[in-house]
């Protein structure tokens, strides 16, 4: 079944690390427009067929990681991802959305979120590495998501960690391709230190984390359709989540001045100053409690801002 994201957001790590990916990704997606006739339980079904797929598979293969190893660097790890990739990619269709290649296409919401893989024209850097995660998670592959500096938006590939190391999945690939860190320090990923630290690129993401970005993701689809109160709402939480993601923060204090603005444009001559006292707190202390306030302030026009 899938959660509620409202409910997800005030679970402590370690309880919100029990929720499949998947089913947190399509929970954030709950109400976008364009995603109305599409059914979530439908789509977590095709994703455990899948797995059960590339289990199946991958037992069925294992006899020839064991008879020429040197052919997958001497890596049962390897092995496994690369059955789970080419199971996916070759079996079950699984594919970039050849519309979506051009770095100037608009996403919509089914682009964002797993719908589009499942019951669409195939997945974008958004939802592959997503897809490659919940589908290893299945098989007790300790795959996490990773964020990347893109020239226009963030990038997300997959990461395999364990105590011996890791490696890199890039999930919007033909194939497996296992870049290094560095692959995405430089070129059309290059970023500085500081951006890097601040932004909390490359590194494994925690389960918060994971839902601090799919709730940016639900943010940038509200935010397509001039939805600023829920724009707000989402980005908010993404913050409260990962309050030390500055790249967050500064989205979110973005969103706050452009509802501003466009209150202001509406705001008859001659109005009365408002003052708005709110007896408890509906965001974690983690989120500044001046934005807060700022966001209450705003909801007293909710039936203007929607």
């Amino acid at each position: 079944m899938v959660p509620n994201w409202r409910n997800l957001v005030w679970l402590p790590e370690n309880e919100l690390a029990r929720f499949d990916v998947a089913g947190v990704n399509l929970a954030c997606a709950e109400g976008l427009p364009g995603l109305e006739s599409f059914d979530s339980e439908a789509c977590l079904r095709t994703i455990e067929e899948w797995a059960e797929r590339v289990s199946w598979t991958t037992v069925k293969k294992l006899r020839l990681f064991e008879a020429h190893p040197e052919r997958f660097y001497n890596s049962r790890d390897y092995f496994r991802v690369l059955t789970l990739v080419t199971v996916l990619q070759r079996d079950c269709g699984v594919r970039y959305n050849p519309a979506k290649i051009s770095h100037d296409a608009p996403f919509t919401p089914l682009e964002t979120f797993l719908f589009g893989i499942t019951h669409g024209d195939g997945g974008t850097c958004a939802t592959m590495p997503v897809l490659y995660v919940a589908v290893a998670r299945r098989l007790g592959y300790p795959l996490v998501l990773v964020s990347a500096k893109g020239e226009k938006a963030t990038h997300l590939f997959a990461r395999w960690v364990d105590p011996g190391g890791h490696f890199n999945i890039e999930a919007t690939a033909e194939g497996l391709q296992c870049p290094p860190d560095e692959h995405y320090r430089t070129g059309q990923y290059r970023l500085t230190a500081d951006e890097e630290e601040k932004g909390a690129f490359l590194r494994s993401q925690s389960p918060r984390a994971e839902l601090a970005g799919f709730l940016m993701e639900r943010a940038f689809s509200w935010q397509d359709v001039g939805r600023h109160r829920r724009v707000v709402e989402a980005m908010g939480w993404a913050c409260a989540l990962e309050p030390k993601n500055q790249f967050y923060l500064n989205r979110f204090k973005a969103s706050l001045n452009n509802w501003t603005r466009a209150l202001e444009a509406r705001k008859p001559a001659i109005f009365p100053r408002l003052m708005i006292k709110a007896e408890t707190r509906r965001f974690p202390v983690t989120l500044p409690v001046e934005f807060e306030q700022d966001i209450l302030g705003l909801e007293s026009y909710r039936e203007h801002s929607e």
